[in-house]
């Protein structure tokens, strides 16, 4: 009974904590890229153009 117990708090931790570290690890990367899309347009005085 007690191992159930363990093995699906376990799983249930994982299940959770999955996504978050997912999301956690991509938001610094997106507001990264967002920074250099808007220093390029700015260094080059070009507005509404996407680099790619």
């Amino acid at each position: 009974m007690m191992f159930a117990l363990v093995a699906i708090l376990l799983t249930v931790w994982i299940i959770v904590s999955l996504p978050i570290a997912l999301i956690m690890g991509r938001i610094p990367r997106l507001a990264e890229r967002a920074e250099l899309q808007h220093a390029e347009t700015a260094a080059s005085g070009v507005v509404g153009t996407i680099t790619r």
